[in-house]
Formats: structure tokens, C-alpha cells, sequence
């Protein structure tokens, strides 16, 4: 409902469920975090109030008491929720993200970067904060290349290592490297849009549009929604002509 601009309706729906199911810590909390996503804090203060900090849900309670203090600038409540949060569930990637927000807030980047390292290293097979601290990671190619190395050493064959080690080296310049890989990764997964939208990004960067225009609507044959593909083949063009015929 809320998608379709009927928030009034989302919420009615959203207060008859939490009257039918007023023990169910889970629904409070998603409730709390819909009204301050609209801005309704008083409305999420007094849900917060009645959940309680039983396990399971006491980090999910933690996270979202955070948000709400952020909401009222106070900002060293937030970041104090959100350690306590991630410390509870230092495997959650999403506890891990929230808490890094507050550190760059609190402390700047590079902090942040630091404090995902961190959690990182002590769980160094565990995909989801492997993947979050490469997510930010300034643009520095070794940083980048070290942390996607290791990913690919503890999880072989994973088809997003591939592809982003492809972008990687066209990004440096490595463009037979990146051939090579966007090559394989194509291979490894040819039904998937990302794939071909990989070996068409790679193309671009060495050899420019026309390379790439193939790929590009092969990934678009694949999934229509590929936002990459179809801004792409529209956007960098080279002509009017070729722009219309993307869209055709």
C-alpha cells in the first residue's frame, strides 16, 4: 500500500495487526521503524516503550532505539546502542552496518573502516561482514584487491568475486585481466544479467561503446530491470540514432 502512495491505509493495516498481536515483540518493532521512517517519532517512542529486551529480539529493539536517538540528535546514545546492538550479534552484517554509520558520524571513515575491519578479522570465513567491509573500503586499489583475494580464498567459485574481480582490473587498467575474468564469470553463470552487464562494463572501459552494446542487451534480454544495462546503452551513446534504437 505504501508503494502505491496509500500510507494512511498502510498504517491502519499496520495498527489492526499490532491489536491482533500485541505480544508479538517482532511486529512492535517493525512498526517502531515504519513511523520514523515518516518522520513519526512519538509514535515509534511509544511502541519502543512496551517491547521488551528479551532475547531474540533485544538487538533488533537496541538498533532501532538507535535510530530514534539519531532521529533526536543524540548522537552518542546512537552510536552507544548501536555497539551494544552488534556486540550481541557480532555475526549480523546489518548490526555491524548501523554501528559503522555511528563511527563515521562519531569518528570519521576511515574509523568506520577500521571497526569493520576489526569484526572482520575475528569471523574471517563469514561472507556477509567479509562482503560489508569491502563495501567500504576507500577506492584504494590494493585495499581492494587484498580484501577481494581473500574472499575469493575463503569462498572459491563465488560468481559476485568473480565478476568484481573483473571491474577491478578494468577499473586499474588491467584490461586483459579483466577480459579474462569477465570471461569466466560469463561462463560460470551465462543465464545471469550481471554477468553479461559485467563483460559489457569491461568492454566499455577498453574498448568503448560499440564493444559493449552487445553484452548490454544481452543483459537486458536476461532481466529488463538491469538499470546498468539500460542507462548505459541509452546514456553513453555516441549518437541520437543509437540512442533511440536502445530504447526501441
Amino acid at each position: 500500500l505504501e508503494r502505491l502512495d496509500r500510507s494512511d491505509e498502510a498504517f491502519a493495516a499496520l495498527d489492526a495487526a499490532l491489536a491482533a498481536h500485541p505480544d508479538d515483540a517482532a511486529l512492535r518493532h517493525f512498526a517502531a521503524e515504519q513511523q520514523l521512517l515518516h518522520g513519526r517519532t512519538d509514535a515509534a517512542r511509544a511502541l519502543l516503550a512496551v517491547a521488551d529486551d528479551a532475547a531474540p529480539h533485544r538487538s533488533e529493539r537496541l538498533r532501532i532505539r538507535g535510530v530514534l536517538a539519531e532521529a533526536d540528535h543524540d548522537f552518542e546514545r546512537a552510536h552507544a546502542l548501536a555497539v551494544e546492538a552488534a556486540a550481541l550479534e557480532p555475526l549480523n552484517p546489518a548490526l555491524q552496518r548501523a554501528l559503522a554509520r555511528q563511527t563515521q558520524r562519531r569518528s570519521g571513515r576511515e574509523a568506520a573502516v577500521q571497526q569493520l575491519a576489526a569484526a572482520a578479522s575475528r569471523h574471517p570465513h563469514h561472507y556477509g561482514l567479509q562482503r560489508l567491509l569491502y563495501d567500504w573500503l576507500p577506492d584504494d586499489a590494493l585495499r581492494i584487491n587484498t580484501q577481494l583475494a581473500h574472499i575469493a580464498a575463503t569462498h572459491p567459485g563465488d560468481a559476485w568475486v568473480q565478476r568484481e574481480l573483473a571491474v577491478q582490473a578494468a577499473r586499474q587498467h588491467r584490461h586483459d585481466d579483466a577480459l579474462r575474468l569477465a570471461e569466466d564469470a560469463l561462463a560460470q553463470a551465462d543465464g545471469l544479467a550481471d554477468a553479461h552487464a559485467t563483460l559489457a562494463f569491461v568492454k566499455l572501459e577498453a574498448r568503448g561503446y560499440d564493444a559493449a552494446a552487445p553484452h548490454l542487451r544481452d543483459a537486458l534480454a536476461r532481466d529488463a530491470d538491469n538499470d546498468y544495462a539500460a542507462r548505459t546503452l541509452i546514456t553513453l551513446a555516441p549518437d541520437a540514432a543509437r540512442a533511440r534504437a536502445a530504447v526501441e
